[in-house]
């Protein structure tokens, strides 16, 4: 019995060895074009999903980026090219699950990220994965006028978007057919239209 109790200490000290207690800390440079430079003891060739939003300028960006000696750089982030309005920002860094990361990371956090632990990693349906969430501010008035303006021109932006879309996908549809000539175009892209309306 005692001979049992010390093989299974041994056993889950072993696997405690092997686990990896997630660690990150972010720090935001670059002013009103946000760099956000962070540090982890992640392994060297783990993709990163690096996300920034702010739902009253109608703000969401992303970069996957790569941890390289313990580091990773995303950014300049910016609105469309313009610099970010003044406000709080919301910043959040996803370790994809591990299938989808190098066959080196995966020797270290395992293949469904059984070694990760610590209180950044959730659990998925595709197994363990690790998430930090932060905040940052944009220095600057907070300009309900700006922030409108933001919001009206992302609606503009998908709206053109849509339309655009539309057209694509019912001249696709048309060369589908076979049949150009009696395909109904116009009721294909007004029935396409109309769900933008319930989105």
């Amino acid at each position: 019995m005692r001979y049992q109790i010390i093989l299974l200490l041994l056993v889950f000290s072993v696997s405690e060895a092997f686990a990896l207690n997630v660690t990150m800390s972010t720090k935001i440079q670059g002013g009103d074009k946000p760099i956000v430079v962070g540090k982890t003891n992640l392994p060297d060739g783990t993709d990163l999903m690096v996300s920034i939003e702010r739902n009253k300028s109608a703000y969401g960006g992303q970069s996957k980026v790569k941890v390289s000696r313990g580091e990773f750089r995303a950014g300049p982030f910016t609105q469309k090219g313009s610099a970010f309005n003044p406000g709080t920002y919301t910043l959040k860094i996803t370790v994809p699950f591990a299938p989808t990361q190098p066959s080196s990371v995966q020797s270290v956090i395992g293949d469904h990220g059984q070694e990760l632990q610590g209180s950044l990693v959730k659990r998925g349906a595709l197994g363990k994965f690790a998430e930090y969430h932060s905040t940052f501010k944009v220095a600057g008035a907070v300009s309900a006028i700006k922030d409108k303006m933001a919001r009206q021109q992302d609606m503009k932006d998908r709206h053109e978007w849509w339309i655009k879309n539309c057209k694509d996908i019912c001249t696709a549809s048309q060369v589908q057919s076979g049949d150009i000539t009696n395909f109904d175009w116009e009721r294909c892209y007004n029935k396409c239209l109309a769900e933008e309306k319930k989105k």
